[in-house]
């Protein structure tokens, strides 16, 4: 076999004149069931692509939601939120323990004076 030449088998499929095929610019389309089977595919190909962008982008919209709902609800807001409820639980327990030493106190007293 000589290097550069073509092989004797392939010269059976030379030809002058070049080939056109429909992915050559220019070609002809004789608008037939491929064509349309093709372009079908290729809008549910992109319908697809389109419908899965759209799907990450909701969910990435609610993560961002629940994560600024989240921040509201921690921040105090007049007492509807998390902080502020918290904050009045806090200051009835500090009441609640300072009337209990008041009555503790009074109770000592009560048990002194009497006995």
């Amino acid at each position: 076999m000589q290097v550069g030449h073509w092989p004797e088998y392939a010269k059976a499929f030379e030809c002058n004149t070049p080939v056109r095929t429909a992915h050559t610019p220019g070609a002809q389309h004789d608008g037939g069931p491929v064509d349309l089977l093709i372009y079908l595919g290729g809008g549910s190909a992109a319908l697809l692509a389109i419908g899965a962008l759209a799907r990450g982008v909701w969910r990435i919209n609610r993560r961002i939601v629940v994560i600024v709902n989240a921040v509201r609800e921690l921040a105090p807001n007049g007492g509807r939120s998390i902080k502020d409820t918290v904050t009045r639980t806090e200051t009835k327990v500090d009441d609640t323990a300072r009337e209990l030493c008041e009555l503790k106190r009074q109770f000592d007293e009560h048990l002194s004076s009497g006995a």
